[in-house]
């Protein structure tokens, strides 16, 4: 089933993609973005992925957190969810304040070894791929990098 625009504007959904080098990227919508297309085109999918995702081992410590991050955002509450993803070796972003004009995302956390593409089953390689992160790489794409803003080129 469709995700409705409604519906992506006012929850929080967990979205998933694959950049051009296969490392996986985890975005937090918060509710203030829609969603890429081949995202919001299935609810069934985004919870296979949401699921295969949260279930995976995570590693402790197997995180780094932006260094550009900024000092309110380092809180423990704050940072739970995306440390939890970059400790499955996802790289991990949230979204800007819907106050801003042109929302964007910045990366929180970075896994110290990233998941890729090939790593993972194929039934879930077969979802994930048809949402690939276009013009960025996520290894680069830090908090405040001039020309990094993910905003909807997936």
């Amino acid at each position: 089933m469709r995700i409705s625009e409604e519906e992506q504007n006012c929850t929080d959904f967990d979205w998933f993609c694959v950049d051009s080098n296969g490392n996986v990227g985890h975005f937090a919508s918060a509710g203030f973005k829609t969603l890429p297309p081949t995202v919001s085109e299935s609810a069934e999918d985004l919870s296979f992925l949401s699921a295969f995702f949260n279930g995976l081992n995570a590693t402790p410590e197997a995180h780094v957190l932006d260094e550009l991050l900024s000092p309110e955002h380092r809180t423990e509450r704050y940072l739970r969810s995306f440390i939890a993803m970059a400790n499955r070796g996802l790289f991990s972003f949230d979204i800007e304040s819907y106050l801003k004009s042109d929302i964007c995302y910045f990366r929180v956390a970075m896994p110290k070894v990233p998941l890729r593409l090939v790593d993972i089953p194929p039934n879930v390689r077969e979802v994930l791929g048809r949402t690939i992160l276009k013009g960025h790489l996520l290894e680069s794409c830090s908090t405040q990098v001039p020309g990094c803003c993910i905003q909807r080129r997936i």
